[in-house]
């Protein structure tokens, strides 16, 4: 693997990491703050957290990457 390689597959690895944190906090963000006067919507958090689990999926074949889970 070249020099290249290395920085590409870094920089992806950080990409994706960066992006699921990125999605992690919108939902919980939206999760504990409901808009003034409605209660939180469960179907609405399933559909961001299904959106983000397919954006990473699709990326992660983009990119070539492995599809392993980047949380800790």
């Amino acid at each position: 693997m070249t020099n290249s390689d290395e920085l590409r597959q870094y920089a992806a690895a950080e990409v994706l990491e960066l992006g699921e944190m990125l999605f992690d906090s919108a939902i919980e963000a939206a999760t504990r703050q409901p808009v003034q006067g409605e209660k939180s919507n469960a179907s609405i958090m399933e559909e961001m957290r299904g959106a983000a689990d397919e954006f990473f999926m699709a990326l992660r074949l983009l990119l070539g990457t492995e599809l392993q889970s980047t949380e800790g």
